[in-house]
């Protein structure tokens, strides 16, 4: 029996029966953890994106008569 694990369609490590599970899981967790980093750099990079967009916003907004 053989287990694969896939992300995006890509085999990123693979489980042979006999075979030490330990570093089919060691890679099950490093593959988590890649995940988690980009998913936290494109909520920063959104983050940002709309932070400049409100900002631009802002500045082309004419403030002349407000205190």
């Amino acid at each position: 029996m053989e287990i694969k694990l896939l992300v995006d369609e890509k085999v990123i490590t693979t489980y042979t029966e006999g075979e030490s599970p330990i570093r089919f899981l060691a890679d099950i967790f490093t593959a988590m953890a890649v995940a988690d980093e980009e998913a936290q750099k494109a909520k920063s990079i959104a983050r940002k994106k709309r932070l400049m967009e409100l900002t631009d916003r802002w500045l082309k907004t004419d403030h002349s008569g407000q205190h």
